[in-house]
């Protein structure tokens, strides 16, 4: 059964193509990921996993969801430079 998120909802509601070639085409686009995005992402991964063990009766403590969460970034962590840096005119 296809499970429908609210930014999969999003997606289709703005732009039908778009949602087409992310979800039924399963077409990447290779866009540098920002801060932002890897952070949100964590924090998406960290509730899925609180969730899908309530659906089987685990309930995790705050301390396993902070580890598991602490685990994520720990492997996924990556520093990339994106962009022209300025010079500071003042040194």
């Amino acid at each position: 059964m296809t499970t429908y998120s609210n930014s999969r909802l999003s997606t289709f509601e703005n732009c039908k193509y778009k949602y087409k070639l992310q979800y039924i085409d399963k077409i990447k686009v290779d866009v540098p990921t920002t801060v932002e995005a890897f952070m949100g992402d964590l924090v998406h991964q960290t509730l899925e996993k609180l969730y899908t063990d309530l659906k089987f009766q685990k309930l995790n403590t705050l301390k396993e969801l902070l580890k598991f969460y602490h685990d994520l970034w720990e492997k996924e962590w990556t520093v990339r430079l994106v962009g022209k840096r300025e010079k500071d005119e003042s040194t």
